[in-house]
């Protein structure tokens, strides 16, 4: 199908960032945002509508769903954002494929991995649907970045990082980020561990970090708690 002329003017946005969260998110997109502290609206159309290629919009009163739709009112992308009838996460990505009828998805691809693709006859009522299972879709890959885009976006993660973990010096307690579950540990100065393997993994699958960022993301974590337990404990 031929570009329209209206995604010919899509201007993809400057934040270098943005483009660079965007090439290492995988789906569902929505749910991954969220591991970045990015839920502000905005910011999540911004960032798919870069992904896409194309301005989105949010349709509203689509419910549980967190619908997106162009700029002729196809829906390009469907995901779960908040608990209800469906898992949270589930996504629905919408292709056309038909020239005929440019606004009737003839391919949906499923989060539970199937995909469906419709058949049309000539006056546009579906002919046949089929199921199969669901397509390859690529990973995205990483750009090589320069130190400073580098160092921002590991800050961006460590930030998120931070805002999740929680020290109790009343209780002393130390309440540890790192993936979906937290761990307490007691605030004893040198016989207190954050588990380096449960947060090398997680790193590595939600934020698309390598080996070695994943390593100086944990180091560096580390050192942020540590001084911040030196600075508010006076040890005996």
């Amino acid at each position: 199908m031929g570009q329209n002329i209206n995604e010919s003017y899509y201007k993809k946005p400057d934040d270098d960032l943005i483009k660079e969260i965007a090439d290492k998110i995988p789906l569902p997109y929505i749910k991954e945002l969220g591991y970045y502290g990015i839920t502000e609206e905005g910011e999540i159309l911004e960032i798919l509508s870069y992904i896409f290629g194309k301005e989105l919009k949010r349709r509203k009163n689509t419910g549980d769903w967190f619908t997106l739709s162009d700029e002729e009112n196809r829906v390009i992308y469907a995901e779960v954002a908040k608990d209800g009838a469906y898992p949270l996460g589930s996504w629905m990505v919408y292709k056309y494929e038909d020239d005929r009828f440019p606004k009737k998805w003839t391919k949906l691809i499923l989060s539970n991995g199937e995909f469906t693709t419709k058949e049309y006859r000539e006056d546009g009522d579906v002919h046949s649907t089929t199921y199969g299972d669901i397509e390859k879709i690529p990973t995205r890959i990483t750009e090589s970045v320069d130190k400073d885009r580098h160092k921002r976006y590991l800050d961006k993660i460590l930030k998120y990082m931070m805002k999740y973990t929680n020290i109790d010096y009343e209780k002393e307690k130390v309440h540890f980020f790192y993936g979906d579950s937290f761990r307490f540990e007691t605030l004893t100065y040198g016989n207190y561990t954050i588990p380096y393997w449960p947060l090398i993994n997680y790193c590595k699958s939600q934020f698309g970090l390598t080996d070695d960022e994943a390593d100086e993301l944990y180091y560096v974590y580390r050192s942020f708690i540590e001084s911040e337990i030196k600075k508010n404990i006076k040890w005996d």
